[in-house]
């Protein structure tokens, strides 16, 4: 028991704890186990970003109707894509911002029991 209350203190020892902000909370999605995927998603999603542009342009110098909703409906889709991977990215950045709190939590309980 003693071994795994000192891993948490160890643990939280480096982190301050007051919430960290918006941009701490982002930086630590990169930290994490799954920062190569991260990465990853990130370039996807500069691509897709990159697609929504030329999707957009393209909408605006094509000439028949076709052509118009090509675009349009490509578009839609990119940025339905990339919403997608926005969402997942504020979930991972909840996911780890909810696992420090229950560090926190385990190093009060562990706490208490010590006292009694």
């Amino acid at each position: 028991m003693k071994n795994i209350d000192q891993q948490i203190k160890d643990a939280l020892r480096d982190e301050p704890l007051d919430q960290p902000g918006i941009i701490e909370m982002a930086v630590s999605n990169f930290r994490g186990r799954q920062r190569l995927m991260t990465i990853t998603s990130m370039i996807v999603g500069l691509v897709f970003l990159g697609a929504m542009i030329w999707c957009a342009t393209s909408f605006f110098q094509a000439l028949e109707t076709r052509d118009m909703i090509l675009y349009a409906t490509l578009f839609l889709f990119v940025n339905g894509a990339l919403m997608m991977m926005k969402l997942w990215f504020w979930l991972m950045m909840i996911r780890y911002s909810i696992a420090r709190e229950l560090k926190r939590v385990e190093l009060q309980v562990s706490m208490l029991v010590e006292q009694k």
